[in-house]
């Protein structure tokens, strides 16, 4: 497996906005970040449109351009993270 597999975090349109808000991104900036209509983002991230590869690819690079990879996971019901302690020799 590739190591760009192992590394990609698949996240849905909803979680997508939800990270904006967290930014302050609007759908109109990342929209001229991309170089397509606004409309065209909303429909996409809305589950109402599917975009070109070649565009789907802009998208992607922008948002980890944006800083969205980064942001801060949204809590979820019943969900924990428990992050492992480092074990002393």
């Amino acid at each position: 497996m590739a190591t760009d597999e192992l590394e990609a975090e698949e996240i849905t349109g909803v979680e997508v906005m939800r990270r904006m808000r967290q930014l302050h991104i609007s759908m109109q900036r990342l929209a001229n970040e991309v170089g397509i209509a606004q409309p065209h983002i909303s429909n996409a991230l809305n589950g109402r449109e599917l975009l070109s590869e070649e565009t789907r690819a802009r998208l992607e690079e922008t948002l980890i351009r944006l800083g969205l990879d980064r942001a801060e996971p949204a809590p979820r019901l019943g969900v924990f993270r428990l992050r492992r302690r480092e074990q002393t020799a």
